[in-house]
């Protein structure tokens, strides 16, 4: 059984800042892993129904907090908590369609974070992602 976006609606976990430097919100629902991307019949590769749709939900569960940021010239940090009630895949897809659901909204790409810390937790029902984010102040080399 699949979900279609426009059966969900965003939830705010927490009240937003009003910071131009840190965001926080919720993405209601179990995760969904990034998927390989296929290959087509003319031979070209795309990324897979399901995973666009959930970057699209993370990008409007976003949105229905704050407008877009689009931040090309800052780092970022980023702390995720994945709530979850069925096991959702690894932990490593499970970011990427997270940070992928971001590019375009928070920053221009998720090449931009230079510090991720993410969580799972295991929940008997309400299934949901929390994502802290933040720009990264540590100085590089």
């Amino acid at each position: 059984m699949t979900r279609t976006i426009k059966k969900q609606s965003a939830d705010i976990a927490l009240t937003p800042r009003k910071s131009d430097n840190f965001v926080h919100f919720r993405v209601r629902g179990n995760p969904t892993p990034k998927a390989r991307p296929r290959r087509g019949r003319g031979g070209q590769f795309y990324t897979p129904k399901k995973t666009k749709q959930y970057e699209t939900w993370v990008k409007a569960s976003f949105m229905s907090v704050y407008e877009p940021v689009l931040d090309a010239k800052h780092n970022w940090e980023v702390d995720i908590e994945v709530c979850y009630t069925k096991w959702c895949g690894d932990i490593d897809n499970i970011m990427k369609s997270l940070l992928d659901g971001l590019n375009g909204v928070l920053w221009m790409d998720d090449k931009q974070v230079r510090s991720a810390k993410i969580a799972l937790v295991k929940v008997d029902d309400n299934p949901c992602v929390y994502i802290k984010c933040w720009m990264y102040n540590k100085k590089e080399k």
